[in-house]
């Protein structure tokens, strides 16, 4: 009971940003783990790209996906929390239905005027770019308002929300896709996002800058960074390794989704 209480007392103790945010991550997590569940079996079945193409897709949207933050984070800093965040929502919501219409039948002149491979390329890679914001933003936010004693609280906190927003959405998304179609999974990824664009306008505060913190870098100083790092053969060595995990937990996450459901 004490403990409970402790937790009490220390939640009560973060501004009111921090929990904007982490309930926008926890609705956006919900949003891209449901798409992502599906997106594989989706592109290869309903859109009909096949398994190999359409597995050469998503793994390119998430390569992207990972990679951008890197230097997403410098527009970030550059531009501010709320606007990045307002762009990613918005990125995030046309990205998702436009997704969504290569498998309906009633877009299907225009996907073809495009072509499959090309329209879900594109698509996709715009999405990516949207997604590459939010991270920055939230895990930003998440340090802006913490204080050094409530830090480690704070990023709990933040973790629990991400984990549970990844963990429903796919069993959301398993109803929609039984309920009213695969690509619906899609759109209900979009519409979410929707909310979360009016919900960062309506309640999300920028933030200050805490004393003492760096100010905007460049471009050019990140990738100089990136090289300088990667030139660790160590390190690159560690990397390599520790991706064999994430390769084969994300062959399994992309794979179970095809033994259940109809598309």
């Amino acid at each position: 009971m004490k403990l409970f209480e402790r937790l009490r007392d220390a939640a009560a103790g973060f501004a009111r940003t921090f929990w904007v945010a982490n309930t926008l991550e926890l609705f956006e997590r919900f949003a891209f783990y449901g798409a992502k569940a599906v997106l594989t079996i989706y592109l290869a079945e309903r859109v009909g790209l096949g398994p190999q193409a359409a597995g050469a897709l998503a793994g390119l949207f998430s390569g992207v996906l990972y990679f951008l933050p890197i230097l997403a984070g410098t527009v970030v800093d550059r531009y501010g929390f709320k606007r990045s965040l307002a762009a990613c929502f918005s990125i995030f919501s046309v990205g998702y239905f436009l997704i969504g219409l290569a498998g309906m039948r009633w877009s299907q002149a225009m996907v073809a005027a495009v072509g499959r491979g090309p329209y879900v390329l594109i698509v996709l890679l715009l999405t990516a770019v949207g997604g590459s914001l939010i991270k920055p933003c939230i895990v930003g936010t998440v340090a802006r308002t913490t204080t050094p004693q409530s830090k480690s609280l704070g990023y709990s906190i933040y973790y629990t929300l991400v984990n549970i927003g990844g963990a429903l959405g796919p069993i959301l998304a398993l109803q929609v896709r039984e309920s009213l179609g695969i690509e619906f999974v899609l759109v209900t990824s979009s519409l979410t996002s929707l909310l979360c664009l009016v919900g960062t306008l309506l309640f999300f505060r920028e933030p200050e800058r805490a004393p003492g913190e760096e100010q905007p870098t460049s471009f050019g100083k990140v990738l100089r960074d990136m090289v300088l790092v990667f030139r660790d053969v160590r390190f690159l060595g560690f990397l390599i390794i520790f991706s064999g995990f994430f390769v084969m937990f994300w062959q399994i996450f992309y794979s179970l989704p095809s033994i259940s459901g109809r598309p």
